[in-house]
Protein backbone atom coordinates (compact mmCIF):
# COMPACT_ATOMS: atom_id res chain seq x y z
CA UNK A 1 0.00 0.00 0.00
CA UNK A 2 1.32 3.56 -1.16
CA UNK A 3 2.48 5.33 2.49
CA UNK A 4 -0.99 7.43 3.85
CA UNK A 5 -3.48 5.61 1.35
CA UNK A 6 -5.61 4.18 3.48
CA UNK A 7 -9.25 5.23 2.30
CA UNK A 8 -9.42 1.50 1.58
CA UNK A 9 -9.11 0.13 5.18
CA UNK A 10 -11.77 0.35 7.93
CA UNK A 11 -11.28 0.14 11.45
CA UNK A 12 -14.09 -0.48 13.81
CA UNK A 13 -12.74 0.89 17.36
CA UNK A 14 -15.42 0.13 19.42
CA UNK A 15 -17.62 0.84 21.95
CA UNK A 16 -18.57 -2.70 22.70
CA UNK A 17 -21.62 -3.36 24.03
CA UNK A 18 -22.90 -1.89 20.89
CA UNK A 19 -24.09 -4.72 19.29
CA UNK A 20 -20.27 -5.08 18.60
CA UNK A 21 -20.91 -8.82 18.11
CA UNK A 22 -23.79 -8.89 15.74
CA UNK A 23 -21.53 -6.77 13.69
CA UNK A 24 -18.31 -8.73 13.72
CA UNK A 25 -20.69 -11.66 13.10
CA UNK A 26 -23.08 -10.83 11.25
CA UNK A 27 -22.88 -7.36 9.28
CA UNK A 28 -19.13 -6.70 8.53
CA UNK A 29 -18.86 -10.25 6.93
CA UNK A 30 -22.13 -9.65 4.67
CA UNK A 31 -20.43 -6.45 3.47
CA UNK A 32 -16.97 -8.16 2.97
CA UNK A 33 -18.90 -11.07 0.99
CA UNK A 34 -20.73 -8.39 -0.82
CA UNK A 35 -18.21 -6.19 -2.07
CA UNK A 36 -14.99 -7.15 -4.40
CA UNK A 37 -11.52 -7.60 -2.90
CA UNK A 38 -12.98 -6.69 0.85
CA UNK A 39 -11.62 -8.67 3.64
CA UNK A 40 -13.00 -8.90 7.15
CA UNK A 41 -10.90 -9.35 10.38
CA UNK A 42 -11.76 -9.23 13.74
CA UNK A 43 -9.28 -9.89 16.79
CA UNK A 44 -10.71 -13.67 16.89
CA UNK A 45 -10.01 -14.16 13.48
CA UNK A 46 -7.04 -16.89 13.50
CA UNK A 47 -4.56 -15.05 11.42
CA UNK A 48 -4.59 -12.29 14.59
CA UNK A 49 -4.98 -14.72 17.72
CA UNK A 50 -1.45 -16.49 16.87
CA UNK A 51 0.19 -13.31 17.09
CA UNK A 52 -1.12 -11.38 19.45
CA UNK A 53 0.60 -13.40 22.59
CA UNK A 54 3.64 -11.95 20.54
CA UNK A 55 3.63 -8.44 20.28
CA UNK A 56 2.86 -6.11 23.35
CA UNK A 57 0.11 -4.23 21.55
CA UNK A 58 -2.20 -5.78 18.72
CA UNK A 59 -2.07 -2.55 16.56
CA UNK A 60 1.73 -3.71 15.61
CA UNK A 61 -1.00 -6.76 13.96
CA UNK A 62 -3.30 -4.42 12.67
CA UNK A 63 -0.75 -2.06 11.04
CA UNK A 64 0.74 -4.88 9.49
CA UNK A 65 -2.21 -6.45 7.96
CA UNK A 66 -2.74 -2.75 6.80
CA UNK A 67 0.65 -2.56 4.79
CA UNK A 68 -0.22 -5.62 3.06
CA UNK A 69 -3.48 -3.88 1.31
CA UNK A 70 -2.82 -4.16 -2.07
CA UNK A 71 -4.48 -1.48 -4.43
CA UNK A 72 -8.09 -2.24 -5.43
CA UNK A 73 -8.45 -4.51 -1.91
CA UNK A 74 -10.34 -3.64 0.65
CA UNK A 75 -10.00 -4.42 4.62
CA UNK A 76 -12.76 -4.17 7.47
CA UNK A 77 -10.83 -4.57 11.06
CA UNK A 78 -12.72 -4.79 13.81
CA UNK A 79 -11.23 -4.61 17.87
CA UNK A 80 -13.96 -2.88 20.13
CA UNK A 81 -10.48 -2.60 23.10
CA UNK A 82 -9.22 -0.31 20.86
CA UNK A 83 -11.42 2.67 22.03
CA UNK A 84 -10.22 2.23 25.30
CA UNK A 85 -7.05 0.66 26.93
CA UNK A 86 -7.67 -1.93 29.63
CA UNK A 87 -5.12 -0.58 32.47
CA UNK A 88 -3.50 -3.58 34.45
CA UNK A 89 -3.10 -3.07 38.36
CA UNK A 90 0.48 -4.65 38.95
CA UNK A 91 -0.13 -5.79 42.28
CA UNK A 92 -2.39 -7.90 41.08
CA UNK A 93 -0.41 -11.64 40.16
CA UNK A 94 -1.08 -12.57 36.00
CA UNK A 95 -2.63 -15.32 37.10
CA UNK A 96 -5.57 -14.06 38.47
CA UNK A 97 -6.28 -12.56 34.79
CA UNK A 98 -9.44 -13.93 33.45
CA UNK A 99 -11.05 -13.39 29.94
CA UNK A 100 -13.70 -14.80 28.29
CA UNK A 101 -14.66 -14.65 24.36
CA UNK A 102 -16.63 -11.65 23.95
CA UNK A 103 -14.71 -9.52 26.74
CA UNK A 104 -11.19 -8.38 25.66
CA UNK A 105 -9.87 -7.68 29.36
CA UNK A 106 -8.95 -8.78 32.40
CA UNK A 107 -11.07 -8.40 35.37
CA UNK A 108 -8.19 -6.47 37.19
CA UNK A 109 -8.99 -3.61 34.91
CA UNK A 110 -10.91 -0.45 34.20
CA UNK A 111 -12.76 -1.67 31.39
CA UNK A 112 -13.81 1.55 28.73
CA UNK A 113 -13.32 3.75 31.60
CA UNK A 114 -12.71 6.97 30.29
CA UNK A 115 -9.93 7.70 31.55
CA UNK A 116 -7.98 5.64 29.04
CA UNK A 117 -9.53 7.53 26.14
CA UNK A 118 -6.67 9.65 25.56
CA UNK A 119 -4.14 7.22 25.59
CA UNK A 120 -6.35 5.06 23.47
CA UNK A 121 -6.57 7.64 21.14
CA UNK A 122 -2.81 8.25 21.37
CA UNK A 123 -1.52 4.69 20.61
CA UNK A 124 -4.63 4.92 17.46
CA UNK A 125 -3.21 8.26 15.70
CA UNK A 126 0.45 6.72 15.74
CA UNK A 127 -0.14 3.40 14.35
CA UNK A 128 -3.42 4.23 12.00
CA UNK A 129 -2.56 7.30 9.58
CA UNK A 130 -5.38 10.07 8.73
CA UNK A 131 -7.03 8.28 5.72
CA UNK A 132 -7.84 5.32 7.87
CA UNK A 133 -11.68 5.17 8.10
CA UNK A 134 -12.86 5.30 11.65
CA UNK A 135 -15.97 3.38 12.85
CA UNK A 136 -16.92 4.45 16.36
CA UNK A 137 -20.46 2.34 17.41
CA UNK A 138 -22.64 4.08 20.10
CA UNK A 139 -25.62 3.97 21.58
CA UNK A 140 -27.66 5.85 24.37
CA UNK A 141 -25.55 6.75 26.96
CA UNK A 142 -27.72 5.44 29.53
CA UNK A 143 -28.38 2.22 28.07
CA UNK A 144 -24.70 1.73 27.48
CA UNK A 145 -23.58 2.58 31.08
CA UNK A 146 -26.14 0.18 32.35
CA UNK A 147 -24.68 -2.78 29.52
CA UNK A 148 -21.54 -2.08 30.92
CA UNK A 149 -22.06 -1.85 34.69
CA UNK A 150 -24.21 -5.85 34.07
CA UNK A 151 -21.27 -6.51 32.47
CA UNK A 152 -18.10 -5.41 34.01
CA UNK A 153 -19.36 -5.16 37.68
CA UNK A 154 -19.83 -7.41 41.16
CA UNK A 155 -20.56 -4.41 43.47
CA UNK A 156 -22.81 -1.72 43.97
CA UNK A 157 -23.48 0.75 41.14
CA UNK A 158 -22.09 3.80 43.33
CA UNK A 159 -18.68 1.56 43.88
CA UNK A 160 -18.38 1.19 40.10
CA UNK A 161 -19.48 4.81 38.68
CA UNK A 162 -17.42 6.88 40.81
CA UNK A 163 -16.44 10.60 40.69
CA UNK A 164 -12.68 10.30 40.89
CA UNK A 165 -10.10 7.05 40.08
CA UNK A 166 -8.48 4.80 42.80
CA UNK A 167 -5.17 3.26 40.75
CA UNK A 168 -5.78 0.23 43.71
CA UNK A 169 -9.16 -0.62 42.37
CA UNK A 170 -10.27 -2.38 39.80
CA UNK A 171 -13.42 -2.71 37.64
CA UNK A 172 -14.60 0.99 38.38
CA UNK A 173 -15.73 3.46 35.30
CA UNK A 174 -15.07 7.40 35.93
CA UNK A 175 -18.49 8.43 35.13
CA UNK A 176 -17.60 12.35 35.79
CA UNK A 177 -14.67 12.17 32.27
CA UNK A 178 -18.16 10.56 29.94
CA UNK A 179 -18.16 12.78 27.28
CA UNK A 180 -19.13 11.18 24.04
CA UNK A 181 -18.94 14.05 21.91
CA UNK A 182 -15.54 15.43 23.16
CA UNK A 183 -14.14 11.66 22.13
CA UNK A 184 -16.35 11.69 18.83
CA UNK A 185 -14.57 15.15 17.77
CA UNK A 186 -11.02 14.27 19.19
CA UNK A 187 -11.10 11.56 16.48
CA UNK A 188 -12.39 13.72 13.56
CA UNK A 189 -9.53 16.26 14.02
CA UNK A 190 -6.92 13.45 13.56
CA UNK A 191 -8.54 11.64 10.96
CA UNK A 192 -10.44 12.27 7.37
CA UNK A 193 -13.35 9.98 7.93
CA UNK A 194 -14.89 9.22 11.32
CA UNK A 195 -18.47 7.40 10.73
CA UNK A 196 -20.40 7.01 13.84
CA UNK A 197 -23.02 4.09 14.02
CA UNK A 198 -25.93 4.75 16.23
CA UNK A 199 -27.00 1.36 17.97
Amino acid sequence: MVDGDNNNVYLHVGFGRTSSTTLQTQIFPQIANFRKNCKFLTVKSKIIKKDIKLVKDRRLIYKSLIDNVKTGEELILSDESLLGEHQKIDSISDKDINTNNDFPWPVNSFPWCPTTYVESFKKNSKIFNKNTNIIITIRKPSSWLRSVFVKCSNVAPSEFFVSRKDENVPNTFLITEFNLNKLINLYKKNFNNVFVIKF
